[in-house]
């Protein structure tokens, strides 16, 4: 599963986005890349909430590769959390880096995901 939100060439302002996704059995990997911010979040919001719907029991949330992380972002993974909860499924983030790393820290108890 890939998705890209932005248009080429990208409006002044939004930045571009992808979404790479794979599944095993119960586990899926979610791969961000780009501008997690509120331009981005329906997409990836519809990519969390897919893999939730097929039944994906444990989100894998790599951000290696987001470059900018913003509240609609963090939102994204709020609800991720939220919709995971309600299904007996759980979220995990990882890879964060740089100022999506320390807003994920900042952020911890208004988004209750467990990041590595």
């Amino acid at each position: 599963m890939s998705a890209c939100l932005t248009p080429t060439p990208a409006p002044r302002g939004i930045g571009p986005f992808s979404v790479n996704a794979s599944r095993d059995a119960d586990t899926a990997l979610v791969a961000f890349r780009g501008e997690l911010d509120l331009a981005a979040a329906p997409c990836a919001d519809a990519a969390l909430d897919f893999l939730l719907d097929s039944g994906a029991r444990d989100l894998l949330i790599d951000l290696e590769r987001v470059t900018y992380l913003d509240c609609g972002g963090l939102a994204v993974l709020a609800r991720a959390a939220r919709s995971a909860h309600a299904v007996g499924a759980r979220v995990y983030v990882f890879r964060a880096q740089g100022a999506p790393r320390e807003l994920l820290d900042r952020a911890r108890e208004r988004v209750p995901v467990p990041v590595f």
